[in-house]
């Protein structure tokens, strides 16, 4: 422990003011007041596990390397580098344990796992792991994910580089902030465990893999290596075949509508063979699981875990499951469809794991102010777990209209739903409701623009408003903290291949700092648009007036519901933010 040593005296005897001693007393006391204040870090060292004392700043090659993890103060021998880990004022209950994982690629046959206890104030216990190099590497790939109860708290990247150290000081604490999604330490407790989590990333090599986690064990699903790349791109087009001709999917039941919920099924049945494969003895938790959290660890890392599909490969000439549609009326979510699917004879939606499933996705932003990586927002506490609606502002650009009177139509069934309403064409409106309104609900039916002088997109509204995502802040949300939900449905927010699926939910959880961002994975056309928006007020509102829902469980009957009636785009609809926030009504 560092120690202040003796002040230098002067003739009288009493301390001089030395400006080396008082340099001295002053990092002492931010180490304590750091102490004091219990702020976190999560840190890792790397050594050789012959010197496993000599702190090293990258690996070396041909060695075998020593690896320390923990959550601590970041002080002394354990510099802070990362963010803290977010705590408040409520009493910790008790010690909680820690899933950490190590993950590479490359030199791993699968990820290591190890687990911590985290005390009420104190440092954590250490998790050590072995990872050894060859020769021949040049570039290491490692990861480290910290979970708790299958929930991920952050993710951080290990030094990439290898080769011998130079003569510049070396940093004990190695570990480089990547993804921050914890909830409050103190409110770990109260949070529900996800049966599984996914981390979905692309290494330095630019190679796409999801790291899975359940309480059985983790693996890693290479998508060039198991062929899954030109699946999950399949899947992006085979979504899109809705925009391009939306006469022919008008039904559940209609040809065009079997046709390409067969199809998906092929695709969703590659992904949902490479996950269990690649689990060896996690398949059966994997397939059991309720409540997945997804993580994307990089920008534009894809994969697109609603469309998996469980059931057994249809026919090309199957028929839609004939108990499909009275399955697809029930509100339990419980309640799995009856029919038989042990043959090729039908396909059935109950299939997809979107439609049996919550899967609370968060999306990478790499940049935020005051730090990188993505930092959850607000999530729900054991005295602030409600969302409370109100009134909604909806806001949709012109060219969202195609069909004529579309958006009249649903702005009167959401008034009627919601009781109040407001509608904006101009964003210095928006802003304006915001204030006024105080909404609960945020609907945006937004046209994607791109702007060639700044390189960037934006968000049209009305006939050419235009909000660019530099712009995207914490004024695009109601002030005063109060919890909101952003609906996100417009045409070409989602536009595969150009803008990023997820470059705009991201922004609005982290940018603007919205407690839920519901989005669409893929383009959708404006002729969807405008009656999906509608339904989606129905269902929320009226989740309302029920006993308390979640907004995931929400949301996995929302597409139940809207498939039934033929409105195959919500196949692709997905939650942002942490999906155990309730619904409420308007006290």
């Amino acid at each position: 422990m560092e120690t202040l040593g003796q002040p230098v005296l002067n003739r009288v005897g009493t301390p001089r003011l030395d400006p080396a001693y008082l340099t001295r007393v002053e990092a002492l006391a931010a180490n304590r007041l750091e102490l004091v204040t219990a702020t976190r870090r999560l840190q890792a060292r790397l050594s050789t596990a012959e010197h496993p004392d000599v702190p090293l700043d990258r690996f070396q090659p041909g060695a075998e390397h020593r690896i320390d993890v923990r959550v601590g103060h970041g002080v002394e021998d354990w510099p802070r580098r990362l963010e803290a880990l977010p705590e408040d004022d409520l009493p910790l209950a008790g010690p909680h344990l820690l899933t950490v994982v190590l993950t590479e690629p490359h030199l791993l046959t699968e990820p290591a796992i190890a687990e911590i206890e985290l005390p009420t104030t104190n440092d954590s216990t250490t998790a050590t792991f072995t990872l050894a190099t060859r020769p021949d590497t040049t570039a290491v790939d490692a990861r480290i994910i910290v979970l708790h109860r299958n929930r991920v708290l952050q993710t951080a990247r290990l030094p990439e580089g290898v080769g011998t150290d130079g003569d510049s000081p070396v940093h004990p604490n190695v570990a480089m902030s990547e993804t921050l999604v914890a909830p409050p330490i103190t409110a770990l407790g109260d949070r529900r465990t996800f049966d599984a989590a996914f981390v979905v990333n692309h290494g330095p090599d630019d190679v796409g893999r999801v790291t899975h986690i359940c309480p059985s064990g983790a693996g890693i699903v290479t998508l060039e290596d198991d062929g899954l790349k030109g699946v999950v791109n399949d899947i992006k087009e085979q979504l899109g075949e809705i925009v391009a001709d939306p006469n022919v999917f008008k039904d559940i039941g209609t040809a065009g509508s079997v046709k390409l919920l067969i199809s998906l099924a092929y695709r969703g049945l590659m992904l949902y063979n490479a996950l269990m494969v690649k689990s060896a003895g996690k398949a059966e938790a994997l397939a059991r699981a309720r409540y997945v959290q997804v993580v994307s660890a990089k920008e534009n890392a894809f994969f697109p875990f609603e469309l998996a599909y469980e059931f057994e490969l249809p026919d090309e000439d199957a028929t839609l499951c004939p108990s499909a549609v009275k399955a697809l009326e029930s509100d339990d979510l419980d309640a799995h469809c009856p029919g038989q699917h042990a043959t090729g004879e039908f396909v059935c939606p109950f299939g997809f794991w979107g439609l049996t499933k919550v899967i609370e996705r968060h999306a990478y932003q790499p940049w935020r102010p005051g730090g990188s990586g993505f930092l959850l927002s607000s999530c729900p506490t054991r005295d602030r777990d409600h969302i409370e609606l109100g009134s909604v502002v909806l806001a949709a650009s012109n060219r969202v209209d195609k069909v004529e009177g579309s958006i009249t139509a649903m702005t009167k069934a959401i008034s009627t739903v919601a009781g109040r309403s407001r509608t904006v064409t101009m964003w210095t409106d928006w802003e304006d409701a915001m204030l006024s309104e105080s909404p609960g609900l945020l609907m945006l039916l937004a046209h994607t623009v791109y702007s060639p002088i700044y390189r960037g997109y934006g968000l049209e509204i009305g006939d050419d408003a235009r909000r660019w995502s530099a712009n995207i802040n914490k004024s695009f949300v109601p002030p005063n903290g109060r919890p909101v939900i952003v609906a996100l449905l417009g045409c070409e927010t989602a536009l595969a291949g150009e803008v990023g699926y997820e470059l705009f939910p991201s922004l609005l959880r982290t940018a603007a700092e919205a407690e839920i961002v519901i989005a669409t994975l893929t383009e959708i056309l404006g002729r969807h648009a405008a009656p999906l928006a509608a339904r989606l007020v129905e269902e929320l509102y009226r989740a309302c007036a029920e006993q308390p829902l979640s907004v995931g469980e929400v949301l996995v009957r929302l597409r139940r519901r809207l498939l039934r009636d033929g409105l195959l785009p919500v196949l692709a609809l997905a939650i942002y933010g942490d999906a155990e926030w309730l619904l409420a009504k308007e006290s």
